[in-house]
């Protein structure tokens, strides 16, 4: 059913086709030089300018110049908004004490593999007399060794034991540790991980709203300048550097298309990497924000288990007591009993 937003579309739409319409019929050279623009364009490769609008949109910007009477130098406006980047949401830390021991990590046993990265150089390679230059040998350097008294950090991770310690770049040991008293036990180390990886998923929303923002105004702005670009070569007469069957009714179909195009980014129909990334890349993020909220429901779950554990625990340590008691005041009983009888 038609509505007023479509009779305002057509209206639009019916303005801007007059606008080249009325030009044509006014420059006869201009007109003359639309109906000759197939000559001289054997084979036509868009030079990829135009990204957002139809493929009959494509231009040449190697063709501008005034190839025929009436017609106009173009120049090409810049387009400003820069590509909305995204930025990678680090997962926070959390201090939990210091280091009391560093022999372990002396020894090499806490090293983090993922931190060990080769270097080659010129102090790396050997050289020998009789056989010449020996091939260069990688050397692999260590992180610092934690010292005793160096503050140690919970890092949380997406996977069983769902954190880790470390001292700068080491991963260690939580005996080696001197922990706070608010994380001196595996429930709270548990909490606070919780705690971290629900502020990382919080943050990842936030900058995942706004970069959808920053997306949606760049392709708008876009479609904008290339429809803008189209319509000034076409009406500047430059039609060597469009398509040879481009005319009035692609340059309407252009319009359309681009108000269509924006009404869906505006309600998010169209994906937020589009034309601004890579799906690849964008699948990526959302899979560590699914492994990070998948986490958050197993630590959870995690939490809940050593809570039950602990009362149950509590129970039945209570239950021994009771039992223990009991049985002593039985047999206090029995030995009231034997000495009422020895004394009669």
């Amino acid at each position: 059913m038609p509505t007023d937003t479509d009779g305002f579309k057509r209206s639009q739409l019916e303005q801007y086709q007059n606008q080249p319409e009325a030009l044509l019929g006014a420059n006869e050279p201009l007109r003359d030089a639309l109906q000759q623009q197939t000559i001289g364009q054997a084979e036509f490769v868009p030079d990829g300018t135009i990204q957002l609008l139809p493929n009959d949109c494509g231009i040449r910007l190697d063709r501008a110049a005034p190839f025929h009477p009436g017609g106009q130098v173009f120049r090409l406006d810049p387009f400003e908004p820069d590509l909305p980047l995204w930025k990678k949401v680090p997962l926070p830390t959390y201090l939990v004490g210091k280091m009391k021991d560093s022999h372990a990590c002396e020894q090499g046993i806490n090293r983090n593999p993922s931190i060990e990265r080769p270097e080659r150089g010129q102090n790396a390679i050997i050289q020998s007399s009789t056989a010449g230059p020996v091939p260069p040998f990688v050397l692999v350097v260590h992180p610092p060794t934690p010292t005793i008294g160096q503050n140690v950090h919970l890092c949380p991770k997406t996977f069983e034991p769902f954190y880790e310690f470390t001292a700068e770049e080491t991963r260690v040991d939580h005996h080696q540790v001197q922990l706070n008293a608010d994380s001196s036990d595996e429930p709270k180390r548990l909490e606070i991980t919780l705690a971290l990886l629900e502020e990382w998923h919080m943050i990842f929303i936030l900058q995942l709203c706004t970069f959808r923002l920053q997306a949606t105004h760049w392709r708008t702005k876009r479609r904008e300048w290339e429809l803008k670009t189209v319509n000034d070569i076409f009406l500047g007469g430059n039609y060597f550097m469009l398509k040879d069957s481009f005319g009035i009714s692609n340059l309407v179909n252009a319009r359309k298309f681009a108000w269509d195009e924006n009404e869906k980014d505006r309600h998010g129909s169209i994906p937020v990497w589009k034309n601004v990334w890579t799906e690849e890349s964008y699948g990526h993020i959302t899979e560590q924000a699914f492994r990070v909220k998948n986490a958050v429901v197993k630590i959870k779950r995690k939490i809940a288990q050593l809570q039950s554990d602990a009362v149950a625990a509590e129970q039945n340590k209570k239950r021994k007591t009771s039992r223990g008691g009991k049985i002593e005041v039985g047999l206090l009983g029995e030995d009231l009993g034997k000495a009422m009888n020895l004394n009669r």
